[in-house]
């Protein structure tokens, strides 16, 4: 009986410490996307303050900051769209039919409003005409944005990246490839 229970207490701690460093790694994740925004309007402002700007720089500086309060705005949108996501009971999806190309379409300019420089050419699409997928449209528009914006931002060329999707059987298989970094073979368990 003693066995048991320190072996059950054993278990329980090291999910405990798993759990603290899930956390842990999300709250350091969260911190590094709100600082670089939140230090660039600090700039930004510091910049306005300055009185030999020309009109032309003031309405630059101005732009960039909309650029950071939009990319910080998605940004909470996505965590809170996670959280919900994440928060849900077990059996409490919302599974309905979405039509895929309308829901990367709609990925896809979230995504690229938060990355100016990029254009709609520059992502290819390769869909199959069509497809309907029953599946919950908050959690897979969680994913195409995440997926999207990492593509986006870490490939050199915004040209390589490509999503598609194949069915095998009932299963639709949907893929973001780029050229980017990549993610290291023992993050891909804890990612994905």
């Amino acid at each position: 009986f003693i066995t048991t229970v320190l072996l059950m207490s054993g278990i329980a701690l090291a999910r405990e410490i798993v759990e603290g460093r899930h956390q842990r790694n999300f709250v350091d994740s969260v911190t590094h996307e709100l600082k670089s925004p939140l230090a660039s309007l600090g700039l930004c402002l510091e910049t306005l303050a300055r009185p030999e700007l020309s009109q032309e720089q003031r309405v630059e500086i101005r732009t960039m900051m909309r650029h950071d309060v939009d990319r910080l705005s998605a940004f909470i949108d996505g965590v809170l769209a996670a959280s919900r996501v994440a928060h849900r009971k077990r059996g409490e999806r919302n599974v309905e039919p979405i039509v895929l190309s309308d829901l990367v379409e709609e990925a896809l300019g979230k995504v690229l409003r938060r990355h100016p420089d990029a254009s709609p050419e520059s992502v290819r699409i390769d869909l199959p005409h069509g497809l309907v997928v029953h599946t919950d449209e908050l959690a897979l528009m969680t994913i195409l944005e995440n997926l999207l914006d990492n593509a986006l931002k870490y490939s050199p060329s915004p040209a390589g990246i490509t999503l598609s999707a194949s069915i095998h059987g009932d299963v639709a298989r949907i893929a973001v490839t780029d050229q980017g970094i990549g993610i290291g073979p023992r993050d891909l368990e804890r990612i994905f």
